[in-house]
């Protein structure tokens, strides 16, 4: 592999992020009121001493991980990392997500290395405390759809079955062409085959998603030791039973959530998630389904079903089973800080703006609300393009650029002729500026009829320097073509690459180059956004 340069960009120039996640960086005080900690390392003091204050199920967590772990091979590391969570000195830092199929989105990989990066800057800084990088897979999400499928050179490569319920618990066996269409995709290279043996390990052979999307992660991230948790644990359910009862009989979590929606309305942000009146599903047989409460009959039901209870049953039921009852996305990051001793959560600019939305109902509750960290960013830029690039002559911040403007940007810099027509608008502007001073002085009703022509005038100007530009262009044919299809590899789908390409592509290339080298470039504490470019 080529030497890596790195370069750096603000967030907010590369136009692919929300003007939430812009104010965050800026720590803009119209948004401080919705988070707990200014996203430093000095900060980290106060957390881990409030964080301190609270009890956590390490006993529970222990026994989870190491009974999920008995039947993966994993590193030194990691299991001493797991052993040192029953101590009251050890604290995790989450990152979370869906059970994504061959783990999703390249972002899905930023993350935990995000994660793994903050905890290393922590034991380094706090040497009296334990740091373990921690991932929280959503094995009790539903939705198949989005997480069914990877983008892989250029081909969408889904999985197909019927099975509904929590994703987590959907068997592999039906994986099985979607694995050999994977394989074949990847080829016969180095790479390729030590890709396809973790493939095979994970998802040919783990019964359920959720043990296939630990066995692949941990096979990624052992060396680096990071823990991996399936949260859909009755002991973990058991904890959180008492919010889980108060959530079914007054609904409190949407009073909260609502009044934190009008306040960041206020404030001109936008609410990222919708509180339900019950934010709990019913899990059970192959399902996941909301709980609603009907006030004429005076029962709860979970939808798209026959199961219904009254207010005794249902109590009844979530005693003896919790394990039944799931947490939608608002509930999930209090039941995900009520079994952790977490520091801090590490996520892409929707997730912390739904976080946001949660800093009063995690107070009501008495629950530990962590430390927000965007992760980090990055576009890869292989030698390939960087030499186009470099043809072209294209800086890192051009690429950026919408591809009309960045063709605009190129002709207009290329061309030998004058595409702009900006002195004679000058002369334009400045001829009726005299007309409009005359016709003000005959007669003041002159004076819109002057701007209407005025304006007639700026049209005209503006649509022939349209055509002196597209005439120009078609001398730039091939040019235009190479830019097009750069961008198209850079930003496929017009999304930023980390939203759409998976990990396979990029570590068929590099192998575990890939993943080091983000090591050793990400900095979540750096709220910059990374392209990172081999050398030509």
């Amino acid at each position: 592999m080529s030497h890596i340069q790195a370069h750096y960009l603000s967030h907010k120039s590369t136009g692919y992020f929300s003007t939430i996640v812009h104010h965050y960086l800026a720590a803009n005080s119209n948004l401080s009121p919705f988070y707990e900690y200014p996203c430093e390392l000095a900060s980290f003091e106060k957390v881990i001493q409030e964080a301190a204050q609270y009890s956590y199920p390490r006993k529970q967590l222990v026994a989870a991980l190491q009974f999920q772990y008995g039947n993966l091979s994993t590193s030194v590391k990691v299991q001493e990392n797991i052993a040192k969570l029953a101590h009251k000195n050890t604290f995790v830092i989450v990152t979370a997500h869906q059970n994504n199929l061959f783990s999703g989105p390249l972002y899905v990989i930023y993350k935990i290395v995000s994660a793994i990066k903050l905890a290393e800057q922590l034991q380094a800084a706090y040497p009296q405390y334990n740091f373990v990088p921690l991932y929280y897979m959503g094995s009790e999400d539903h939705d198949f759809a989005e997480i069914n499928h990877i983008n892989l050179f250029k081909q969408r490569v889904s999985w197909e079955q019927d099975q509904a319920g929590a994703t987590g618990k959907i068997p592999t066996q039906s994986l099985s062409s979607t694995l050999e269409h994977v394989y074949d995709l990847l080829g016969t290279s180095d790479n390729a085959l030590k890709m396809r043996q973790m493939l095979t390990a994970a998802y040919g052979q783990k019964a359920t998603l959720a043990q296939a999307t630990q066995q692949f992660i941990n096979t990624l991230f052992a060396a680096y030791g990071l823990v991996v948790l399936d949260a859909d644990v009755k002991a973990f359910k058991e904890d959180f039973l008492a919010i889980m009862q108060e959530e079914l009989l007054t609904q409190v979590t949407k009073r909260l959530v609502q009044d934190t929606n009008t306040a960041l309305a206020q404030s001109n942000y936008h609410a990222q998630a919708h509180a339900r009146d019950i934010n709990l599903f019913y899990m059970y047989d192959g399902f996941r389904e909301r709980i609603v409460y009907n006030a004429d009959t005076a029962r709860y039901a979970v939808l798209n079903s026959d199961i219904s209870f009254t207010k005794a049953s249902l109590l009844e039921t979530l005693q003896k089973h919790p394990q039944r009852f799931s947490p939608n996305v608002l509930l999930r990051p209090l039941y995900q800080q009520k079994i952790l001793p977490n520091l801090a959560y590490i996520g892409g600019g929707g997730e912390l703006a739904y976080w946001m939305q949660l800093k009063s109902t995690f107070a009501h509750y008495q629950v530990h609300f962590p430390m927000l960290l965007l992760r980090n960013s990055a576009l890869w830029i292989k030698r390939t393009q960087a030499k186009k690039m470099q043809q072209l002559q294209l800086n890192i911040s051009d690429i950026f650029l919408p591809a009309a403007g960045l063709i605009k940007k190129y002709v207009q810099q290329s061309s030998k002729n004058t595409l702009a027509l900006t002195p004679q608008k000058l002369q334009i502007d400045k001829a009726f500026e005299a007309i409009l001073s005359q016709a003000n002085e005959v007669d003041q009703s002159l004076k819109q009829a002057v701007k209407g022509e005025w304006a007639k005038v700026q049209k005209s100007l503006n649509r022939l320097e349209t055509k002196l530009l597209r005439a120009e262009k078609r001398q730039y044919d091939t040019i235009i073509q190479q830019i097009e299809k750069l961008k198209l590899q850079l930003f496929p789908a017009n999304k930023l690459q980390e939203r759409h390409d998976n990990l396979l592509a990029f570590y068929t290339s590099y192998g575990d180059n890939f993943i080091s080298t983000l090591y050793q470039h990400f900095n979540p504490l750096d709220k910059r956004f990374l392209v990172l470019m081999e050398e030509v």
